[in-house]
């Protein structure tokens, strides 16, 4: 079968440049895209196509069609690639960036989610969120799913730590994160956090854990190492996606 990933030469220098991936409110989030090219990935969380703009123009350049109710959203190392879970047809839709149209759809085990990818590009994690508690692992050199991981729970969202050592869920209904580690998924064990758990973020050296909480309107702080909360702070009105920023 043919690969969708492209792997990254070893000495040659990547360009990383950061983007937009809008997901159903339009989250900021960080993506690496083709060299020398910014640009801003707009899922349509209502319709059945995602939008590609230009920052420099601040125009529509490009229009990817035929996803409908894309939710989750990750790019290849080397910005080759972006993979889209669909919620509708419960896929992963593969959309080369020098194409800009769906070439492959993965099946999943569920209606998907939000995704994330390893740091080798070669992996996505999918969170299902509807009928299988689990994260679907999509080989994408096999182009299938290759292992879907039991969780104690629906899962919204998924979050691999900086480091590339470890993988996140969130599980809303009984207010819990759960961690794997990477790249064996061996299970880390859960830890209980506030009421609907959200979204997650991490301190760059994937020690501590930043869980959004929306219905208690608090956010988590969990010691990676010790898998533990250590501190619940109060925020504003139902918290989700957040983002870890070194200022300058």
């Amino acid at each position: 079968m043919k690969r969708l990933f492209r792997p990254c030469r070893a000495h040659s220098p990547a360009a990383i440049v950061q983007g937009l991936l809008a997901l159903a409110l339009s989250s900021a989030t960080a993506v690496a895209a083709q060299e020398g090219k910014l640009r801003i990935v707009q899922t349509n969380s209502a319709g059945d196509n995602v939008h590609i703009i230009d920052p420099a123009t601040n125009k529509v350049v490009q229009v990817i069609d035929g996803i409908p109710k894309a939710h989750g959203v990750a790019a290849a190392p080397d910005g080759g690639t972006l993979y889209f879970s669909n919620e509708i047809d419960r896929t992963l839709e593969i959309v080369p960036t020098d194409v800009m149209k769906v070439v492959e759809r993965i099946p999943l085990s569920g209606r998907p989610h939000n995704v994330a990818i390893s740091k080798d590009g070669r992996k996505v994690y999918v969170a299902i969120i509807q009928d299988c508690r689990c994260v679907d692992i999509v080989d994408l050199e096999k182009g299938e799913v290759v292992k879907s991981i039991p969780t104690r729970g629906t899962v919204h969202n998924v979050f691999m730590s900086p480091d590339g050592r470890q993988l996140w869920s969130t599980s809303k209904p009984n207010g819990h994160v759960y961690a794997w580690s990477l790249p064996d998924l061996e299970y880390l064990g859960g830890v209980e956090v506030g009421h609907i758990p959200d979204w997650l973020t991490m301190t760059p050296d994937s020690r501590y854990l930043y869980v959004a909480n929306a219905g208690s309107n608090d956010v988590s702080v969990v010691d990676t190492k010790e898998m533990k909360e250590i501190a619940r702070i109060p925020v504003g009105q139902t918290p989700k996606r957040n983002k870890t920023v070194v200022f300058p």
